[in-house]
């Protein structure tokens, strides 16, 4: 006869189901740990070992003095089994009560608003070129000011000599120099909205974020489910801690052992040494997920001087933004992102959280779409 499982684990499985289901509550916050074992009559202990284990996967995430919030809607979780009794929360709420209003409810329908953006100085990536231009030609729509507060962060964190100017009614931050913003805007700062790009902790709230971590654990499952099993990944050199993480965690909850990564920069050169150290050796990969498009291009010609060919004797699954050209002749299977939408979706969010004097907060996980093609089969042997 089968056990009940562990209450830490039972406990997980109940709040992903709640979050699954309609409607959405990213960016919602718990009920504190003392609250929860409250309810389920257990020790604080075992809550908190739940709730940390799904901070650690990205369903929830912590923000210091405040509490947990929902950082990303599970999708598809099956209910809970039946157990012996009843469910360990009782039909009780997870989340806890609206704070109280701590803002005077602003009249901003027809108010032309004076909107800080502050980004990086360095050259942007496609993604964040994509994320600034949707919050501009939505602010123009909406009839809203644009101030671009570009910051020059060192290795240190540094910020640049940039001051607050009077007058401002909101940031949006991309989350690269939150650290920094928060040297130079006083702590009392106008409603703030995130922007997380793949590459920094999501700590922030209310945040929009692009999640990269989800299309890597994605496309890996799909290559699996195919049957490949060496599957390998080309990643960002700058974001190798994170991913693999990610990577390791996803094949191991697959139960498949192989392991082999590389990352390097957008250079060129450095994609096309990557891709010659990963399929050296007699293990080659079987499969590949590549997590840009631009490697992509770089990479193709390497591929085929090794002889191996997405689609045929090689599965391979890149990941690209909407409207972006990858190269031709081949039907791409592919995890598309729209960062211009994500874009205009954060000054949507401001907007609504000083109309609502902070009653009507946004956050946001924008999950790559599946564009299946050919090239994560293999057709030959």
């Amino acid at each position: 006869m089968c056990s009940n499982p562990p209450l830490t684990k039972q406990l997980q499985v109940e709040i992903e189901y709640q979050l699954s289901q309609p409607p959405s509550q990213a960016g919602r916050r718990l009920k504190t740990v003392r609250e929860l074992a409250r309810i389920i009559g257990t020790s604080h202990f075992t809550v908190y070992r739940s709730l940390l284990d799904l901070v650690e996967r990205g369903v929830l995430t912590r923000k210091p003095g405040s509490g947990i919030y929902v950082r990303k809607v599970p999708s598809s979780v099956s209910p809970p089994p039946p157990g012996n009794g009843a469910s360990l929360l009782k039909s009780e709420s997870i989340f806890a009560e609206d704070p109280p209003q701590t803002r005077k409810r602003a009249k901003v329908e027809a108010a032309r608003l004076l909107i800080d953006l502050w980004w990086e100085t360095r050259a942007p990536s496609k993604s964040a070129q994509l994320l600034q231009r949707g919050i501009i030609d939505q602010a123009r729509e909406q009839g809203h000011r644009l101030r671009l507060r570009k910051l020059n962060v060192e290795s240190n964190g540094a910020p640049s000599h940039a001051v607050p100017t009077p007058g401002c009614d909101g940031n949006i931050v991309l989350v690269n120099v939150a650290e920094a913003v928060h040297r130079i805007i006083p702590a009392n700062r106008p409603p703030t909205v995130y922007l997380w790009v793949g590459n920094a902790s999501p700590d922030y709230q209310p945040l929009v974020e692009i999640d990269m971590d989800s299309a890597l654990e994605r496309a890996v499952c799909l290559l699996a489910r195919e049957g490949h099993e060496r599957i390998a990944i080309l990643g960002w050199s700058s974001e190798k801690s994170r991913m693999q993480r990610v990577y390791d965690r996803t094949l191991q909850e697959l139960g498949q052992g192989y392991r082999r990564a590389e990352y390097s920069d957008l250079v060129e050169e450095n994609d096309v040494a990557a891709v010659r150290r990963l399929f050296s050796g007699a293990d080659a990969p079987q499969a590949l997920y590549v997590t840009d498009d631009i490697k992509t291009h770089h990479i193709l010609p390497v591929l085929r001087s090794l002889g191996r060919e997405p689609g045929r004797n090689l599965a391979m699954i890149t990941h690209a933004n909407y409207g972006s050209p990858l190269p031709a002749g081949i039907e791409w299977s592919r995890l598309e992102f729209d960062p211009y939408s994500v874009g205009r979706l954060a000054m949507q969010s401001l907007v609504r959280d000083i109309e609502s004097s902070g009653d009507d907060l946004l956050s946001f996980s924008h999950r790559a779409a599946w564009r299946p093609g050919k090239t994560h089969f293999r057709t030959d042997p």
